[in-house]
Protein backbone atom coordinates (compact mmCIF):
# COMPACT_ATOMS: atom_id res chain seq x y z
CA UNK A 1 0.00 0.00 0.00
CA UNK A 2 1.94 2.55 -1.80
CA UNK A 3 -0.96 5.67 -2.06
CA UNK A 4 -2.63 7.47 -0.27
CA UNK A 5 -5.94 5.96 -1.84
CA UNK A 6 -5.01 2.31 -0.24
CA UNK A 7 -4.27 4.04 3.15
CA UNK A 8 -7.82 5.05 2.97
CA UNK A 9 -9.17 1.75 1.87
CA UNK A 10 -7.33 -0.20 4.73
CA UNK A 11 -8.53 2.63 7.36
CA UNK A 12 -12.25 1.73 6.17
CA UNK A 13 -11.55 -1.66 5.99
CA UNK A 14 -10.40 -2.17 9.49
CA UNK A 15 -12.25 -2.83 12.60
CA UNK A 16 -11.35 -3.85 15.93
CA UNK A 17 -8.01 -3.34 18.62
CA UNK A 18 -6.47 -0.18 18.39
CA UNK A 19 -3.46 1.56 18.48
CA UNK A 20 -1.26 -0.34 16.34
CA UNK A 21 1.32 0.05 13.73
CA UNK A 22 0.74 0.41 10.39
CA UNK A 23 4.20 0.09 8.27
CA UNK A 24 3.76 1.27 4.49
CA UNK A 25 6.41 0.48 1.86
CA UNK A 26 7.12 -0.99 -1.44
CA UNK A 27 7.62 -4.40 -0.27
CA UNK A 28 8.17 -5.84 3.56
CA UNK A 29 11.38 -5.50 3.20
CA UNK A 30 11.45 -1.58 2.10
CA UNK A 31 9.04 0.41 4.47
CA UNK A 32 9.30 4.07 3.79
CA UNK A 33 7.09 5.20 6.83
CA UNK A 34 5.44 3.58 10.14
CA UNK A 35 2.60 5.05 11.11
CA UNK A 36 0.34 4.50 14.96
CA UNK A 37 -3.53 3.71 13.91
CA UNK A 38 -6.09 5.24 16.63
CA UNK A 39 -9.71 5.86 15.70
CA UNK A 40 -9.21 5.42 12.00
CA UNK A 41 -6.99 8.40 12.02
CA UNK A 42 -3.20 7.99 11.14
CA UNK A 43 -0.37 9.64 13.42
CA UNK A 44 2.54 9.81 11.53
CA UNK A 45 5.56 8.20 13.96
CA UNK A 46 9.08 10.18 14.26
CA UNK A 47 10.80 6.66 14.25
CA UNK A 48 12.44 5.12 11.19
CA UNK A 49 12.57 1.53 12.71
CA UNK A 50 10.02 -0.83 13.80
CA UNK A 51 11.81 -0.65 17.14
CA UNK A 52 11.37 2.79 17.23
CA UNK A 53 7.68 2.69 15.59
CA UNK A 54 6.99 0.03 18.48
CA UNK A 55 7.89 2.91 21.39
CA UNK A 56 5.89 5.07 19.63
CA UNK A 57 2.86 2.22 19.96
CA UNK A 58 3.48 1.81 23.65
CA UNK A 59 3.93 5.54 25.16
CA UNK A 60 0.14 6.45 23.05
CA UNK A 61 -1.36 4.42 25.23
CA UNK A 62 -0.33 6.96 27.86
CA UNK A 63 -0.98 9.99 25.41
CA UNK A 64 -4.20 9.00 24.88
CA UNK A 65 -5.23 6.76 27.66
CA UNK A 66 -5.98 3.72 26.74
CA UNK A 67 -6.25 0.33 27.53
CA UNK A 68 -3.80 -2.53 26.68
CA UNK A 69 -5.67 -4.79 23.74
CA UNK A 70 -6.17 -7.76 26.17
CA UNK A 71 -3.87 -10.22 23.80
CA UNK A 72 -0.82 -7.67 24.21
CA UNK A 73 -0.81 -7.02 27.95
CA UNK A 74 1.23 -9.04 29.20
CA UNK A 75 3.61 -8.21 26.47
CA UNK A 76 3.20 -4.68 27.45
CA UNK A 77 2.96 -5.03 31.01
CA UNK A 78 6.48 -6.71 30.54
CA UNK A 79 7.66 -3.61 28.47
CA UNK A 80 6.44 -1.17 31.00
CA UNK A 81 7.86 -3.04 34.35
CA UNK A 82 11.05 -4.16 32.47
CA UNK A 83 12.09 -1.93 30.32
CA UNK A 84 10.25 1.42 30.98
CA UNK A 85 10.84 0.52 34.62
CA UNK A 86 7.61 1.78 34.91
CA UNK A 87 5.52 0.13 38.86
CA UNK A 88 2.81 -1.95 37.66
CA UNK A 89 -0.24 -1.28 39.64
CA UNK A 90 -2.77 -4.12 40.13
Amino acid sequence: MTDSHGLDEHLQRRDGRQPYILAVGRTRNRIDTFYIVVDKQLIPCQATSLLGAFDELFKSHYVFNLSYDEYLGQLFTFMKTTVYSIDHQV
